[in-house]
């Protein structure tokens, strides 16, 4: 079973578009509704870390991981695209834009403890 997660991350990209910035729009995954939201940056953030999805696979081998990550800004790992019925415009995160790291387990169990942390927050 793979896992879903949303948290801060860097991003190279935004971080040369100055992003975020006030206004910004960003995708997040809900790990409870299971379910992508779309939200607005209602204050400037440390340019270049911003929200990302993470999502750990299951043929994950000893002590390391395999993660599938992606921005959530629009215009970098997110973009605008019709729904299913063709009826309103959903930001999702562009298929080609993900990218495969590897991590060891503690890391990625320090990421999902991020959650429980009364200070952390996108």
């Amino acid at each position: 079973m793979s896992i879903t997660i949303c948290r801060v991350g860097f991003c190279k990209a935004c971080f040369d578009a100055k992003r975020p910035y006030r206004g910004a729009e960003f995708v997040v995954y809900g790990s409870f509704r299971k379910s992508y939201d779309t939200r607005k940056a209602m204050r400037p953030g440390t340019i270049g870390y911003t929200p990302h999805i993470f999502v750990k696979h299951d043929h994950s081998k000893g002590d390391i991981c395999t993660i599938s990550k992606v921005c959530c800004m629009c215009g970098c790992g997110c973009s605008y695209r019709l729904s299913a019925d063709n009826k309103v415009m959903l930001l999702r995160p562009v298929v080609d834009k993900w990218e495969i790291i590897f991590m060891p387990m503690s890391d990625w169990n320090a990421l999902v403890d991020l959650k429980r942390d009364r200070q952390y927050h996108l």
